[in-house]
């Protein structure tokens, strides 16, 4: 398992990082894509898009706290006249960032519209860590398309999990056959 911090001072994430490889975690997150206002108005989440320098800084205190693999879940930009991912991915990279998962979509977008597959792509295509793609994965032939259309290296999956826990199974089960095959058995669900 691993554990998904949410601050903007370095003592407090180095100090989070510790705690949860000491409970066994096997990686430890740095939440710069949540878009929620209440952590947003804090400093928190999203609004540190706006700060690629002071993300690295972030990485780099907790990669060098731990042993464990940092890495780092971002959005697309702040608003849709900044979309400045592929800046915060190198700083995350160069900071020590052992992969970065990118959803699609920007802060202001919040859960709405469509996520982008070319800022996921360009992020890809701007770093050599693995980047793991996520937004608008709701179904085992979006998983295919997020990996076919971005060339992401794992497909994050959120919210589709909350009403068919079943995708995580038939994803894989269609990546591994290269298309999407009939939806589990009442046996297989149960």
């Amino acid at each position: 398992f691993g554990v998904q911090l949410a601050d903007k001072r370095t003592e407090t994430l180095v100090e989070g990082a510790r705690l949860a490889e000491s409970r066994g975690a096997r990686f430890v997150d740095l939440n710069c894509g949540c878009p929620i206002d209440q952590i947003t108005r804090r400093g928190l989440g999203a609004s540190l898009l706006r700060k690629p320098t002071k993300v690295g800084r972030l990485v780099a205190a907790m990669k060098g706290a731990v042993s464990i693999p940092v890495t780092v879940k971002l959005r697309a930009g702040w608003h849709e006249d900044k979309v400045n991912v592929s800046d915060v991915a190198r700083a995350c990279e160069e900071s020590g960032a052992d992969a970065i998962a990118i959803h699609g979509r920007t802060r202001e977008q919040q859960y709405s519209g469509r996520a982008s597959r070319d800022a996921i792509r360009a992020v890809k295509e701007a770093v050599r860590i693995p980047v793991i793609g996520n937004g608008d994965v709701v179904k085992p032939q979006d998983v295919i398309d997020m990996v076919r259309e971005t060339g992401v290296d794992g497909v994050m999956i959120g919210r589709a999990a909350l009403w068919d826990p079943w995708i995580f199974a038939e994803s894989a089960r269609a990546l591994r056959e290269g298309a999407v095959g009939p939806p589990p058995t009442p046996a297989e669900r149960k």
